[in-house]
């Protein structure tokens, strides 16, 4: 199953899954200047945002639905989206490789190895 879309503005875009509009996928986008420097560079501010309503495991009655979302923030000029993209990479492969840690609620240990650029 793939999201569908449903509503644009200027700055988003909004997809809902058909089967339930309580679980969607958003993007964001905020475009600006910022000075670095003294050296004036077009920012880039990206949101990424995925909203679900479940009932929690081990919960009988359906009609409690907890609101869940994980979202990832990118900033950064336009001539280095190229990296951002390694950064995502890097984040992306820490979180599957730490998800027991953060499913128990607990900080990742502090000898987990957590490559850099895993895909380059």
């Amino acid at each position: 199953m793939n999201y569908v879309f449903a509503d644009r503005d200027q700055n988003s875009v909004l997809f809902e899954d058909p089967n339930n509009v309580s679980s969607t996928f958003r993007h964001k986008r905020n475009l600006g200047r910022k000075d670095v420097d003294s050296v004036r560079l077009h920012n880039i501010r990206s949101e990424y945002i995925v909203q679900r309503q479940k009932t929690p495991v081990g919960v009988d009655d359906l009609t409690v639905r907890e609101p869940l979302s994980v979202r990832l923030i990118t900033t950064g000029s336009d001539a280095n989206q190229a990296e951002i993209d390694k950064m995502i990479d890097t984040l992306v492969a820490a979180v599957l490789a730490t998800r027991d840690a953060r499913a128990a609620g607990r900080l990742i240990p502090s000898d987990v190895v957590v490559e850099i650029d895993p895909i380059s």
